[in-house]
């Protein structure tokens, strides 16, 4: 039984990672590395910047 480990903000500006990061820290699911949490968008950067860097995270 695993629990997911990966995480795809979709939001216009990442407001949910903290609280994914606290919340895999608070169920002990920190398997052997912390939780990816890729985003989709950041406010006041570039769109298509910010969602290659997250495939690029994924993909590492």
């Amino acid at each position: 039984d695993e629990a997911a480990n990966v995480f795809l903000e979709i939001s216009p500006h990442p407001v949910l990672a903290t609280s994914i990061r606290e919340c895999c820290k608070l169920t002990n699911q920190q398997q052997s590395s912390p939780p990816l949490i890729l985003l989709t968008l950041k406010r006041k950067e570039d769109e298509q910047i910010t969602l290659l860097t997250s495939l690029a995270q994924l993909t590492t």
